[in-house]
């Protein structure tokens, strides 16, 4: 959300939009979501209805406070063992997603693993460890189920965390999350592995590879498989961000023009100068997206009109 709180807890949230789940019921997918957070946790049941999403699996249907954290939810590990057992019984073909909850604070692991997962130099890696031993115990059982070689999985964050590496202390690394995509027999076109990826280009990714169009088409986000000049704006305080594959702009609106950064620069020490030689066409183009950008989605959500159709 280019504002102050999130799209899914503004009053926005009756505006028009389109989920994964909207999209792909017509071509007879089933759709579900699983959450092991306790029912009504950041409003993803209710708003997994306004996604087009069928079914919402929560706490509440995993049914066994034995295996609840005591803060967020059921443990990575036992929820996502179960979560195999109930995808065994969705209609095919499914689209179905999954929001972990143990990477986050305060950062706890279950008792019998305390000798497994060590402390690390902060306090997150333990927990990263955990989930990523719960992931791999996932991928193991669903490597057995017959739908497996016809799947497509997406696996991404929904923020940055804890910094571990010097390299990530700055505005990039804030934003710098994992994103891939995995398919056991599909061989994936080519792509720019270098080129900047938001999360709202993920929909379109997915229509794109299952080779479904729509007529209304949300500009803001694109398919990973279609090469460009891509861009993602994020916005933190006031202050607007964009990432390109060469160079970052800082734009507070009402305190002067854009500043521009190397990609390469991220601890944003060396500003480039407007008038430098060589960079002023890209400066522009790049302040041009940034302030395009920040009015398509001003407008859409004011005016309701996110949408437009699709080329």
């Amino acid at each position: 959300a280019l504002m102050n709180e999130p799209f899914i807890s503004s009053h926005f949230t009756s505006n028009y939009f389109l989920g994964l789940g909207t999209l792909l019921t017509p071509a007879k997918y089933s759709t579900s979501f699983f959450h092991g957070g306790h029912n009504g946790t950041m409003y993803f049941d209710s708003f997994m209805q306004s996604a087009g999403v069928e079914k919402y699996f929560g706490a509440r249907e995993y049914g066994n406070g034995a295996d609840d954290d005591g803060v967020w939810g059921i443990w990575d590990e036992p929820f996502l063992q179960w979560m195999l057992t109930e995808v065994d019984q969705l209609p095919q073909p499914f689209m179905t997603s999954v929001f972990t909850l143990s990477s986050h604070q305060p950062y706890k692991i279950p008792a019998q693993y305390k000798d497994r997962f060590k402390e690390g130099p902060i306090e997150i890696l333990k927990t990263v460890e955990y989930t990523d031993f719960a992931l791999e115990k996932f991928f193991a059982e669903a490597a057995k189920k017959p739908w497996f070689k016809n799947t497509l999985f997406i696996v991404t964050a929904d923020h940055a965390s804890m910094h571990y590496r010097p390299e990530y202390e700055n505005e990039q690394g804030s934003y710098r999350i994992p994103l891939f995509l995995y398919h056991p027999g599909y061989k994936f076109p080519e792509v720019d592995t270098k080129m900047v990826v938001q999360q709202i280009d993920v929909l379109p990714t997915v229509l794109d590879f299952l080779g479904i169009s729509d007529k209304d088409q949300n500009y803001l986000g694109s398919s990973i498989f279609i090469p460009g000049d891509k861009t993602a704006v994020n916005f933190i305080d006031g202050r607007y961000l964009l990432f390109a594959k060469d160079y970052f702009l800082r734009w507070t609106p009402g305190h002067g023009e854009p500043q521009m950064f190397a990609m390469s620069d991220r601890a944003t020490e060396h500003e480039i100068p407007a008038d430098q030689p060589g960079t002023s066409p890209r400066r522009q183009a790049l302040e041009k997206k940034l302030k395009a950008t920040i009015q398509y989605f001003n407008e859409g959500m004011w005016d309701n009109k996110l949408y437009y159709p699709s080329k």
